[in-house]
């Protein structure tokens, strides 16, 4: 089960940083 949750964390960190990306691209297109 410890691995399920570190796979839950990962994919929270790759979610997070494609967010952030995806908003200062925006930002620097807009």
């Amino acid at each position: 089960m410890r691995g399920f949750e570190h796979d839950r964390s990962l994919c929270k960190i790759i979610v997070v940083t494609t967010w952030n990306v995806r908003l200062i691209t925006e930002a620097l297109s807009g």
